[in-house]
């Protein structure tokens, strides 16, 4: 009887090594595909009985599970949860005690655990196997049928086998998302680098340029300044009322563009943080009168006229 025993052993070996490097084969490329799960699922039913299998990520300091991966029948899978409590849970107590649980029946389970959640599936046995912890995040890998006393030693050996090749497979993934995330994140800050050393020379090429501006107008600017000045002070005997008063006007906007222009060489100044902007007060009458006196020669060609009441009070 014990060699008969030994002989069929020897001839299921091969087959169970086979299925087992076929499901590392399935899981190494990737689980994220639907198919692929399910796939490696057909796989492991081959191995052990098996009518839902679960891949949990546990957040263990707040005990709440989320469903990764799962696949199964629709009688036994009914509707997948986002995110559940794991208090009283066999996935609850494999994350926090890192070892394997077994259910054969939910009679046991129900005096084990306050919280059986396969029943409600239709399920009566399981096996849960923790699969490793990430700081606070645990996987947790479970396997379970509609049968009773569905796995005895030798199922359980196998399932927590599997879940050691899934728990690898998992982990380089994630090795490699992460991997690439961080390749991406190199050519973001590349970018975002390319784009300051851009940005800043652009604004230094804004700056010469306005230098530059400031130079090119100040420079005839002032002999304007300077001729009407002269003009002013040496012939205002041989002027007109008239003449004069276009001097001024003159005078006014010459000094008024040269502000301008100070403003030009203050905008970089600005945005160093290198000015400081004091408020005074200022004379409304005054600066109505220069806009308008500036604007007489073409309301004349025009044959219009603009009438301006000073303001008692305008500062």
């Amino acid at each position: 009887m014990a060699n008969s025993h030994l002989h069929e052993a020897a001839k299921e070996y091969p087959r169970t090594q086979g299925l087992l490097a076929r499901i590392s084969r399935e899981i190494g490329s990737s689980l994220d595909n639907s198919d692929t799960f399910d796939t490696f699922a057909a796989l492991m039913g081959e191995l052990v009985p098996l009518d839902r299998v679960a891949i949990t990520n546990v957040d263990v300091s707040n005990q709440t599970a989320e469903t990764l991966y799962a696949s199964g029948g629709d009688e036994v899978m009914g509707t997948e949860r986002a995110s559940y409590r794991t208090t009283g849970t066999t996935t609850g107590y494999v994350s926090d005690n890192g070892e394997t649980v077994v259910i054969i029946d939910p009679t046991t389970a129900a005096r084990r655990f306050g919280v059986w959640r396969g029943e409600e599936r239709g399920l009566k046995s399981s096996v849960t196997v923790p699969m490793g912890r990430d700081g606070e995040f645990a996987r947790i890998f479970q396997v379970s049928s509609t049968q009773l006393n569905a796995y005895g030693p030798e199922e359980v050996d196998t399932i927590e086998q599997i879940a050691s090749q899934v728990a690898g497979a998992l982990a380089n993934q994630q090795l490699y998302r992460r991997s690439v995330e961080l390749g991406q994140e190199r050519e973001r800050s590349i970018r975002l680098e390319a784009e300051r050393s851009r940005l800043e020379g652009a604004n230094e090429a804004k700056n010469e340029f306005l230098n530059l501006l400031s130079h090119e107008l100040k420079t005839p600017l002032t002999s304007i300044i300077a001729f009407a000045d002269l003009l002013a002070r040496s012939g205002g005997d041989n002027f007109s009322d008239r003449q004069v008063q276009h001097l001024g006007v003159i005078q006014r906007n010459a000094w008024h563009l040269d502000s301008l222009i100070q403003d030009l060489v203050d905008v970089s100044r600005i945005e160093r943080g290198m000015i400081e902007i004091i408020t005074e007060d200022s004379d409304l009458n005054a600066l109505v009168t220069g806009v308008l006196e500036g604007q007489i020669p073409k309301i004349e060609e025009l044959g219009q006229m603009i009438i301006f009441v000073a303001l008692e009070s305008a500062i």
